[in-house]
């Protein structure tokens, strides 16, 4: 009889949903089919870092095949947005990185304009970068973002998010 390891059978975690790894795979599997009904709607909320780089090691290792990811994430960073949409963007990116070698993810803000850059150490880590675009066309538009596939460097992938300008309280 062959001896099954439950965290390693994407089917046998969908069977069985009990751990991290089996809800999250449905939680993809069902935005997705979301977004392909229509139904994903923006729902922004406040997030601050420990936030992000939790949503960031969750959604690019859990069951990506990457493994030791230490995000970059500034420590003052407080944005409000989709945190499904960016996962579900973050996850689909970390699966058409096709290596072995470990990620860099850095998060950082210039302006309005979140930046969250991932590169790999391989010379050519992104071989369809196409259907990437494709799947993450309607997340990028709930996010208000903008992915940049620089084809000279087909290792990393950068991904801009324009924030709402902050508002001033009126002086007293």
């Amino acid at each position: 009889m062959v001896k099954r390891k439950s965290g390693h059978d994407p089917l046998l975690a969908v069977a069985t949903p009990r751990g991290h790894q089996a809800a999250s795979l449905l939680d993809y599997v069902i935005y997705e089919r979301g977004l392909e009904l229509g139904a994903a709607t923006p729902e922004p909320r406040a997030t601050d870092a420990r936030a992000l780089y939790t949503l960031i090691v969750q959604a690019m290792t859990l069951d990506t095949g990457h493994k030791g990811l230490r995000p970059v994430v500034p420590p003052d960073l407080a944005v409000s947005l989709d945190t499904q949409a960016l996962a579900h963007v973050l996850r689909t990116t970390a699966l058409h990185f096709k290596t072995e070698k470990p990620l860099t993810v850095t998060l950082g803000v210039s302006g309005n304009r979140l930046r969250l850059q991932c590169k790999s150490a391989a010379s050519k880590a992104i071989e369809d970068s196409e259907g990437l675009r494709a799947q993450l066309e309607k997340s990028l538009a709930i996010l208000g973002a903008e992915l940049d596939l620089d084809p000279l460097t087909p290792s990393s992938i950068t991904i801009q998010l324009t924030l709402p300008k902050k508002t001033r309280a009126p002086k007293r």
